[in-house]
């Protein structure tokens, strides 16, 4: 965003940007510099060099998840291969959700700088006013009001940061590798 459309500075989400994180961040003379560098006096490089920069830090690629907001549910399969050969899918998890559950789970950086704006809440982690400190639920309070679907449940017992995935390989037990 500051790099396009006349820099973040001139955004029509300045006001908001100022009062979630800007604000938090003018808290020390050294950061202060820092977002009037960021903001005025940066010069933007070429593309060619920005994605050179990247890739120095070893960011080769990026990729932006998506949601289908028509997704009925979420199944998990997994296919078996025994020792014959002979593959065998198992449904290994399976939950119900309304069709547009799942669009409710993220509602976008933009969202999130309204409603942090409305609530005097910033979007710096180490800030004193940080949705956490303040003593409001995100995901209560401010998306989905008393009623929690499980598709919250599902997302924070499965789901690790970052979208991760933990996956646990289990060694086939002794007596069965005998076996066979």
């Amino acid at each position: 965003m500051a790099k396009h459309a006349g820099g973040v500075n001139t955004s029509m989400y300045m006001s908001a940007i100022q009062a979630t994180i800007f604000d938090a961040l003018y808290k020390s003379d050294s950061s202060r510099a820092w977002v009037f560098q960021a903001l005025y006096d940066y010069q933007w490089g070429s593309v060619a060099n920005e994605v050179a920069a990247w890739h120095t830090h070893g960011l080769t690629s990026f990729v932006c998840q998506s949601q289908n907001l028509y997704q009925y549910g979420i199944q998990d399969t997994i296919t078996i291969v025994n020792s014959l050969n002979l593959e065998q899918s198992i449904r290994i998890n399976e939950q119900k959700t309304l069709a547009n559950l799942v669009g409710v789970e993220y509602v976008g950086p933009w969202n999130n700088l309204a409603i942090c704006e409305a609530i005097w809440c910033s979007l710096v982690r180490q800030a004193g006013n940080v949705i956490d400190k303040i003593g409001i639920s995100y995901d209560v309070d401010i998306i989905i009001g008393t009623i929690q679907p499980p598709t919250i449940d599902l997302v924070r017992e499965n789901v690790g940061p970052f979208g991760s995935i933990d996956l646990y390989l289990v060694d086939k037990p002794p007596t069965f590798g005998g076996y066979f």
